[in-house]
Formats: C-alpha cells, structure tokens, sequence
C-alpha cells in the first residue's frame, strides 16, 4: 500500500462515501450501539482514534448523540482529507502526529477492504497495540449478513470486500492480537434487502437490482422502522443465534498488557 496524495486507492467506495447519505437505518443503529459501547467501558473521557475514518461519520454521529469526546481521523484515501493520511497498518507514521495518547480506536467497516489476512488486518491489530495503552479499548465492526458476506457467495462479486469471514472466524482473527470482550449483532432490518441478493442471478438481473435499491432506500427507510431496528439489535444482538443474522457485528475489544507498547 503505496500512499500518495494523489492517488485513489478504491474510486467507487470514495465516491460512494462522498456522496451517500449519512442517515440511515443501519447507521442509526450502528452509531447507538457504539455509544452504549462507550458508555458501558466507564472511559469518562474518550480520545478517539478513528483507523479507517472515511468522511468522519463517527465524528458527525457521535456528536449528533450528544457524546462527548476528542477525535482524530486516520484514512489512506487522500480526498476524505483526513486529520492524519497514513498507512492503517504503520504506527510509526500515525504517532508522531497524534495530538494526544488515545485511549480508544474504532475501525469502523474497515478490516474487510484491507488485502489480506496477515498482509494488512494482523498489521493493523498489531498497530492498534503500539499506539494504545494497556487496556485500551478497540471498537471493531464488520459486515456479516451485508452483501451477504458470512456465506462467501461466488456469484456476489463486490470487490470493495476482499476479506469476507464469518463471525467466529472474525473473532478467531481479532483474538490474535487483542482480547474480544463482546460482541454484538448490528441491524436486523436492514438485512432485508440483502435478502435479493440470494439469487444466483442478482448481478444479472435489472429487476432484482432495482428491487434492492428500492427496499435499500426507500421502503424501509421510515423513522419507526430505525426505532424498531435499534430495540431488536439492543435485545436481541447479544444473542448468539440471532447475532448471526445481523448486517454487522460490533466487537468490543481490549488491548492485553502484554501486547501493548505505548
């Protein structure tokens, strides 16, 4: 991963991210678990480290949730103009430019885009361990029933995802390096468009596309729908069984003593 102020390293997810929308039905739900997250890990203060932080939507949330916080956003993609353009996988490039010590990282849908298992992610957990102190949190989410990625479908071909693992092989990979103290489903409703994409044919077919796209963004985007999705992911996310059903899992972890090098 060669940086350069001008190079774009994935075009179509930097345009996507520019210009979506960020109110949605999985954010809202998303950012909500994230908060109680923070709140739960009795951090009175967080210093919040964001690897992967695209346009600063954690930023933009978070503060919208009236959480209060320091922030600084780390990203590769020079046109996300981040607070640091470095590479995710190299400490030594991210802390000589840290206004201060964080205390907590988020990689937020980010280990997934990254090319390999022990090429970059292991890199970027190893990172994590080098820049936090002992016992620093780090929040981590990834995609599972989005794109239908825990089923490795040969006929979905996002190229956005080069890493696509089910929960416990996620799990398996984070405990590597840091300790998972929790984990928690993200969304149950909205999975349902990616529900189309079981199809054999989806890719190929314009009436299924546009079935998504409207399920995606318009018929299930109704303000009762986010309330109910954030109550089902609060009560039911925790779960093991219904966890594996989610958009997204949310894993909670620490920084153990031993791996730590601040």
């Amino acid at each position: 991963m060669t940086l350069s102020t001008k190079t774009v390293h994935s075009p179509y997810l930097v345009d996507r991210l520019l210009t979506g929308k960020d109110e949605n039905l999985f954010n809202y739900v998303k950012f909500r678990l994230i908060k109680q997250a923070l709140r739960e890990s009795g951090i009175v203060q967080p210093r919040i480290l964001d690897l992967g932080c695209a346009d600063k939507i954690a930023l933009r949330y978070l503060s919208k949730l009236g959480v209060e916080f320091d922030y600084c956003g780390v990203d590769y993609e020079s046109p996300f103009a981040p607070d640091i353009l470095a590479d995710l996988r190299k400490a030594e490039q991210i802390v000589p430019k840290l206004p201060w010590q964080p205390n907590v990282i988020f990689l937020l849908d980010v280990l997934e885009h990254l090319d390999g298992l022990e090429t970059d992610i292991l890199q970027v957990l190893e990172a994590c361990c080098s820049i936090l102190p002992p016992d620093g949190l780090v929040i981590v989410t990834i995609p599972q029933m989005y794109r239908l990625d825990r089923f490795k479908f040969k006929h979905l071909h996002y190229k956005e995802h080069k890493i696509r693992l089910r929960q416990t092989e996620w799990y398996n990979l984070l405990n590597c390096e840091l300790k998972v103290c929790k984990s928690r489903g993200v969304g149950f409703i909205s999975v349902i468009p990616y529900l189309v994409m079981f199809h054999p044919r989806y890719e190929k077919s314009p009436s299924l596309m546009r079935l998504f796209k409207q399920l995606r963004e318009k018929t299930l985007e109704k303000p009762f729908l986010r309330v109910l999705d954030w109550h089902l992911s609060r009560l039911l996310g925790g779960l093991p069984f219904f966890r594996q059903w989610t958009n997204d899992v949310l894993f909670v972890c620490q920084v153990p003593s031993s791996k730590s090098k601040p």
